[in-house]
């Protein structure tokens, strides 16, 4: 692998759902069921963010008729979470300044809430989801075979990572340390050399890696949602 470029060969850990579940309610005659009420999210920024609601059930105590997913999206009460979206009818939102927030949908009926769903706008443009992404830095050797995959035998805390291109630029990390939460958007490292960046949308962008000590690597990504385990030369 160069010293001065980090391949994209493999994705190992998606970022955040796509969707935003509920805890479960009661159901019928007060009995216990584990429907939820889930949102999902879609827009590239340049027309208002369209969000619908779907009410969906797994498990052994579901009933047939729970276990079919139900789309709610007219009938239950959306709102805004933060100054910087507005919604803007059904489960539409608009920007009104740059800046993140989330959507959340409500199903009086069923006593449901939906966990709140990320969304940011950037650059005077329209809202977008937004995720968590999530990778994880060291040295390591590639695998064999006809899909090859790297494997990190060593993780490395303490290096920087910046966004450089897309809306996201600008935003940074560093290994070994916790982002900060944000509503919709938990934070969880759980072994060294891990990353995570906040709020950030669908598209491709690139990666600036800076190893202490070591020359820096540019990694490119097609999409937040897949990250690579980003291998640094020995």
């Amino acid at each position: 692998m160069s010293a001065r470029h980090a391949v994209l060969v493999a994705t190992f850990l998606a970022a955040a759902a796509c969707s935003s579940p509920t805890s479960p309610g009661d159901g019928a005659n007060g009995r216990f069921s584990p429907t939820v009420l889930a949102v999902s999210c879609f827009g590239d920024g340049s027309a208002e963010l369209a969000c619908n609601a779907r009410t969906t059930c797994a498990g052994l105590a579901c009933t047939p008729e729970e276990s079919r997913d139900r789309y709610v999206t007219a009938e239950a009460a959306w709102a805004a979470v933060g100054s910087s979206v507005r919604h803007a009818g059904g489960g539409r939102f608009a920007s009104v300044n740059n800046g993140a927030a989330a959507v959340v949908a409500t199903l009086a009926r069923l006593g449901l809430q939906s966990s709140p769903l990320a969304v940011e706008a950037f650059l005077g443009r329209q809202p977008q989801q937004v995720y968590r992404m999530f990778g994880r830095v060291g040295h390591g050797e590639m695998s064999t075979g006809p899909f090859p995959v790297p494997t990190i035998d060593q993780a490395l805390d303490g290096v920087t990572i910046d966004i450089i291109t897309g809306f996201a630029a600008g935003r940074q990390a560093v290994t070994g340390r916790p982002a900060e939460p944000r509503l919709g958007l938990p934070s969880s490292l759980s072994q060294p050399g891990e990353f995570e960046i906040m709020g950030v949308p669908d598209g491709e962008l690139t990666l600036w890696v800076r190893p202490p000590g070591q020359p820096p690597l540019f990694v490119h990504l097609r999409s937040p949602h897949f990250l690579p385990a980003i291998l640094v030369p020995r």
